[in-house]
């Protein structure tokens, strides 16, 4: 697999794993498999037995296609849109092979807008819509055969492309990358607070710094002998224009490490706030 490095504003290179196109294949599959339970399903035996209680207002053709919309066109059309946007760059395909869609540019979450232009250009997303003609096994062989042929352009760009991105990623910003190649973000900088309420934070400016830019200044915390004094004012400087506060610290490594954990109490309250 490809590493791939992004150097974040304090200059601290970060580097990620970028997937390979057989596990995003499998990912897909998977994908694939759960969108067709759920059509499967729904026509056997939720639908069939609807029809069979014989109530006036389904035997309607216009309420069977509304259903047929609602329940399963539109579930199969935004299945990866939805599941991209909700659960943090992920689907169950995706969880499951350990993959992830980020930021192109900071490796840090997508943005609802970047998940929509990603998507909107995936051809086979509009297909899987069709996915509940696709019960019997012919028909089944027929729909793959489809979402190959309108995956092919998608293929080629993966293939070709440095970062594995395929059209849509190219346009919206974003990759997708092996998301257990690092460890969670908030495992790698938790720290537990013994009485929150008497804490006090010295800069408030932490809710404008992102996940990629803390875990940066905590590879700088674990590992000072690496850096050089000038290197660590020239970060302290950068921080200090990020937060728009002055170090309280003498010590730069001191500053990096009380930034840390304002950022670790302000993210802790925002979670626990009604």
């Amino acid at each position: 697999m490809n590493i791939y490095s992004i150097e974040t504003p304090f200059n601290i290179e970060l580097k990620f794993r970028i997937s390979s196109f057989g596990s995003r294949l499998l990912a897909w599959l998977i994908d694939f498999v759960a969108i067709y339970a759920y059509n499967l399903v729904f026509m056997l035996f939720i639908f069939h037995n609807l029809r069979s209680l014989d109530i006036k207002a389904l035997s309607d053709m216009d309420t069977e296609q509304a259903l047929m919309v609602l329940l399963l066109i539109i579930p199969s059309t935004f299945y990866h849109l939805t599941c991209q946007i909700l659960w943090n760059g992920r689907s169950l395909g995706k969880y499951v092979m350990g993959l992830k869609v980020v930021n192109a540019e900071n490796g840090g979450a997508i943005s609802t807008a970047q998940a929509v232009i990603r998507n909107i250009l995936c051809f086979p997303n509009f297909i899987l819509g069709m996915m509940f003609l696709a019960i019997m096994p012919a028909s089944l062989i027929v729909m793959l055969m489809i979402i190959g042929l309108s995956a092919v352009p998608d293929v080629l760009f993966v293939l070709v492309n440095a970062r594995s991105q395929k059209m849509g990623d190219l346009l919206a910003g974003t990759m997708v990358i092996q998301a257990n190649y690092k460890p969670d973000i908030h495992q790698t900088i938790f720290q537990e607070f013994e009485d929150p309420v008497a804490y006090t934070m010295l800069y408030p400016g932490v809710s404008a710094l992102s996940d990629v830019e803390i875990n940066g200044l905590n590879k700088i915390v674990k590992s000072t002998e690496y850096y050089s004094p000038e290197y660590l004012q020239k970060i302290t400087f950068r921080l200090e224009q990020k937060l728009e506060a002055q170090s309280r610290e003498y010590d730069p490594i001191d500053f990096f490490s009380r930034v840390i954990r304002d950022y670790n109490y302000y993210h802790q309250q925002t979670k626990s706030a009604p």
